[in-house]
């Protein structure tokens, strides 16, 4: 279910499943899975949990298990941050953002 959260970051209900690592051995209920757009929503929305006092924990793609993300707070999902901010031809050296996946960067 994708729903508002504030104004400006969209959600999806963690209940009646809860996040868990590809292998599945961690299993959690954040109170909120947060997906936002772009870089000004994602301030927005640690403002928000300041405001109200939560925790925010950002996961990755959770291909790999680890506690480091459980969390009954705010999880945030960057997967959406999925852009190359500069590459230099000359070193082979690219700057990405968050979201972005090793594989999708073989285009470069």
């Amino acid at each position: 279910m994708t729903a508002k959260f504030g104004d400006h970051a969209s959600h999806e209900q963690s209940k009646p499943s809860s996040p868990q690592s590809q292998v599945g051995s961690i299993r959690f209920t954040p109170k909120s899975i947060v997906t936002p757009e772009n870089e000004e929503m994602l301030v927005d929305l640690v403002h928000q949990a300041i405001a109200s006092k939560r925790n925010v924990r950002v996961i990755g793609s959770s291909h790999s298990c680890s506690h480091i993300f459980k969390t009954n707070n705010i999880l945030v999902s960057l997967k959406k941050f999925v852009d190359i901010e500069s590459y230099e031809a000359t070193t082979g050296t690219a700057t990405v953002k968050a979201g972005m996946k090793l594989f999708s960067c073989k285009m470069l």
